[in-house]
Parts: structure tokens; C-alpha cells; sequence
């Protein structure tokens, strides 16, 4: 199992973390994951528990893909910062699993910004198939 914990992870070329094709749980907690080139987070086929970073100044803060399943804060005491990233907070492309994103600080208190479930939001993009339900309004 890996634990990345207490570090901060930036200015990687693609991913600050890549975590792919794993049966285990692996976690990821009370880091600074920021200015990576395109992922703060690539979960590719594994399913982390994500809880307790800040996550800021990616292209895409996590980024899920084939049968990823992470469980990205999921209660107040495990919440994330997932601000300011370019493009999106948390991108799922698995059109077969909704991702559970409960209880972060997306950067505003009116939420993570989605086009049609949230469009007045005005804090971090989320893509479809997130479960942000339950979002913090203060970091």
C-alpha cells in the first residue's frame, strides 16, 4: 500500500501523483499537491482515499479514468482544498461511476462550478459524474 503524506508535490512536468492500475487502497493525505503540468492527481483503474490536501494551480486537480473510484475527502474531517486548478477541481471521464467528492472547499462558499447542476457556483470546475454534494463553504 502506498501512503503519500506531509509532503508537497509540485512543478511535475505531467502529474504531481500518479496513481494506476492498483487493487489496493492507497492513500493520499495533508499534502500540498500544486503546479503540476497537467494532473495534480491521475487515479487511472484504482480507487485512493484522497483527504486532508491542498490541491491548487493544476490544469486538472484529480483526474479519473478507466475504473477509478477514489473516495476524494467524503466527510468534514477528510475535506480537501481543491482551488484555482485551470481547467477543472475533479474530471471523471468513467460515464459507469459517479465519483464521491463530498465535503471539500472548491475556493468559494456557493461551490464547485458545473454547467448545469451548479452554474452559479463560482469556485473550482467539476466535470460530470462527481458527487459534490455537501460542499464546504468555508476551507
Amino acid at each position: 500500500m502506498l501512503s503519500v503524506t506531509n509532503s508537497t508535490i509540485s512543478n511535475g512536468g505531467d502529474y504531481g501523483i500518479l496513481i494506476a492500475n492498483s487493487s489496493e487502497v492507497h492513500t493520499v493525505s495533508n499534502n500540498t499537491i500544486s503546479s503540476n503540468g497537467y494532473y495534480g492527481i491521475n487515479c487511472y483503474n484504482s480507487s485512493p482515499v484522497i483527504q486532508g490536501n491542498d490541491i491548487y494551480s493544476n490544469n486538472v486537480g484529480l483526474y479519473c479514468a478507466s475504473e477509478a473510484n477514489p473516495v476524494i475527502g467524503g466527510s468534514v474531517a477528510n475535506r480537501n482544498s481543491i482551488h484555482n486548478n485551470s481547467a477543472y477541481g475533479v474530471q471523471n471521464v468513467n460515464t459507469s461511476l459517479r465519483i464521491n467528492a463530498q465535503y471539500n472547499w472548491w475556493g468559494d462558499a456557493s461551490g464547485p462550478y458545473h454547467t448545469t447542476t451548479n452554474s452559479s457556483g463560482l469556485g473550482n470546475k467539476v466535470g460530470d459524474y462527481v458527487d459534490y454534494s455537501n460542499y464546504c463553504t468555508s476551507p
